[in-house]
Order: structure tokens, then C-alpha cells, then sequence
């Protein structure tokens, strides 16, 4: 806008000064009022990009951004579904200041372990409150609590646990917190990029140039945790990443089984398809299908517009 506008403001007061030469003070008030003119509009212009305190400082004004979120899951090649995920919004939808959170919890442990361990930590992110500072923190070390809890009354469940990702949306900020080996994705200007770093023995080598990235694959490592929400009374470590979101960004948060047997460029496409949250994630969870995942595949997809 502040480069049409110069332009279209410098091309109307050209033809004034070439009209006045032979009038001094006429040319001068047309000049004067020309720069007024111009002042008045760049003025104008910068007044609809910021809002300008009286120090002198600006704050860029904030555009309201909507979120649509859809999920779903898929019991894929195991005989049980050990994955659990949450989406929740809060104060109701109604209400512009609302807080969307979304977790995914992939259990493991074997069978009934892995469905407890994944279902305690989703139950515990459901009684957090998302709109506080410590939402992930609260949802994680609350869960951990209860899993331990439960392990000290049936040592049956010895060894159960559970990755846990989870991000909130609020305004125009989304926050991420992370721990074990599921993903967050972020399809940005036609680049899809994971946001999140797996906490595998078997990623951490590849990282250290110790494994190859085709080696990984087949590496009995590659689900070997050091990180993750389980039965003990230590704390769980996590990461945490803020940024802020732009519309037409399309957000992924899922289970491992959803694109371990499927190519990336398979899941860009979907992403890219310009369908609802929800029919991408069915889709989503089609291709995992269809690529014989061994595992259970999870989604959840938001986007931002």
C-alpha cells in the first residue's frame, strides 16, 4: 500500500511544478501544499500498519486468527490401539480469548499397560487449565504423578509409559511441548518442516553421525526411548518451543505409526490438499493404512486461517 501510494502522490505533483515556473509564489504554495499532502498520507499509512504510543514507541497491530482443528485414530497393524489423543478449547467457542490445546499420547508397555499409561496422562491434560503458563508442565507432571500411583498398586504394569506431545493455540501464538517420539509437523509457504526432535537412542545417533538415517529403520533402537511419561516418580524431561503462527499454515501433531511407513512427500500432499482439519486427517490415517503401517497411527490437524 506505502508503495502505491508514493508513487500515485509523486506523479501528481510533478505536473504542478512544471506548470508553475513562470509563477513564483504560486509554485510555492502548490509545493507546500503537495507536502502536506504527502506528509498527511504517509502518515495515514503507518497509522494501518502499528499503532503508535505517545513515547514514540509502536506495537504492531495483531490480526485475528482462526483455528479449525480434526483428529482422529487408527488401530493400523497392532491388535490393540495404545494411542490416545485430546482436543480441547476452552472458554467456549463463543468467546474470542479461547485457548486451544491438543495432545497426543502413544502408549507402550504392551496391550492393557500401554492403554493405561497413554489414557492416564490424556485424562490428566483434560483437567489442566490451557490458558495458564504452565498448561504442558501441569499435563505432564500430573500425569506422571498418577502413572506412578498406579504402578505402586499393581506392579503388573511395570514398564508402562508413554509419549506425550502436545501444542496450544492462543491468538496468534502456538506453544509446544514434547516427550518421547511422536511429531508435531508444520506445512509453512509450501515447506513442511518437523518442529519436534524424537527422543529415541536411535535418533539421537543419527544426529551424532553415528547412524545412518537409512540404518535407523532397521535399528532395534529406533524405538528405544530416553525420554517419555512413565510409572516412576521422576520427572519426566521435555522440550518446549514458542512461535508465532500465519495464516495458511497448516499444523500436524501425530503418533509415530502415522508416518513411519509413509513417505513425507505423501503427507505434504494431504496437507496441501485445501480440504477441512477433519478430511485431512482421515486421509491422513488412509494413507498409513494403505502404507501398512505396523504400528497405530494417530492425527490431529489445525489450520490457521
Amino acid at each position: 500500500m506505502g508503495t502505491t501510494s508514493g508513487a500515485f502522490l509523486a506523479k501528481s505533483v510533478m505536473p504542478f511544478f512544471a506548470a508553475s515556473n513562470q509563477d513564483h509564489s504560486v509554485m510555492t504554495m502548490l509545493l507546500s501544499v503537495a507536502a502536506l499532502i504527502l506528509v498527511a498520507a504517509v502518515a495515514f499509512i503507518l497509522t494501518q500498519r502499528s499503532h503508535v504510543t505517545k513515547s514514540g514507541q509502536s506495537a504492531q497491530v495483531k490480526v485475528q486468527l482462526s483455528v479449525t482443528v480434526g483428529g482422529g485414530t487408527h488401530i493400523g497393524g497392532r491388535a490393540n490401539n495404545e494411542d490416545r489423543y485430546l482436543i480441547k478449547v476452552v472458554p467456549p467457542a463463543s468467546d474470542p480469548r479461547r485457548v486451544g490445546m491438543v495432545v497426543i499420547a502413544d502408549g507402550m508397555g504392551g496391550m492393557a499397560a500401554g492403554e493405561t499409561a497413554a489414557t492416564t496422562v490424556i485424562e490428566a491434560f483434560d483437567e489442566v487449565d490451557p490458558t495458564v503458563s504452565a498448561w504442558f508442565s501441569d499435563g505432564i507432571l500430573g500425569g506422571n504423578n498418577k502413572m506412578a500411583a498406579l504402578f505402586a498398586a499393581d506392579y503388573s504394569l511395570k514398564g508402562f509409559g508413554t509419549t506425550t506431545v502436545a501444542a496450544r493455540f492462543c491468538e496468534d501464538e502456538i506453544e509446544l511441548g514434547s516427550c518421547g517420539d511422536s511429531h508435531f509437523f508444520r506445512l509453512r509457504g509450501g515447506q513442511l518442516e518437523r518442529l519436534t526432535e524424537e527422543h529415541s537412542l536411535g535418533a539421537m545417533l543419527v544426529r551424532n553421525g553415528q547412524l545412518s538415517a537409512s540404518q535407523l529403520s532397521s535399528s532395534p533402537l529406533r524405538n528405544t526411548l530416553y525420554r517419555c511419561v512413565g510409572g516412576t516418580a521422576a520427572a519426566p524431561e521435555w522440550d518446549s518451543l514458542k512461535f508465532p503462527m500465519q495464516s495458511a499454515d497448516v499444523y500436524l501433531v501425530c503418533s509415530d505409526g502415522l508416518v513411519d511407513y509413509s513417505s513425507l512427500t505423501s503427507v505434504q500432499q494431504i496437507l496441501s490438499s485445501g480440504k477441512s482439519a477433519q478430511e485431512i486427517a482421515h486421509d491422513l490415517l488412509a494413507m498409513a493404512v494403505a502404507d501398512n503401517t505396523r504400528d497405530n497411527a494417530t492425527a490431529v490437524v489445525m489450520l490457521v486461517s
